[in-house]
């Protein structure tokens, strides 16, 4: 992804969540206490897809046999 491209999309969710997501500080930037449940949200989500997927996957591999 552009710079340009990760700016419009960052502006698009700091709408959708109606906070910041990243503030600047003198050492860099860190996430908003927002931006932090929303990681952990997506963190778990992911890790269910994932379940799903292998779940899926061995099924399919057993069918092979």
């Amino acid at each position: 992804m552009s710079q340009p491209a990760v700016s419009r999309a960052l502006a698009r969710l700091r709408e959708q969540f109606d906070d910041p997501l990243l503030v600047k500080t003198p050492n860099g930037y860190r996430l908003t206490k927002r931006a932090i449940l929303i990681h952990n949200q997506l963190q778990q989500v992911l890790l269910g897809v994932r379940s799903l997927i292998l779940h899926a996957l061995k099924v399919s591999l057993k069918s092979l046999r």
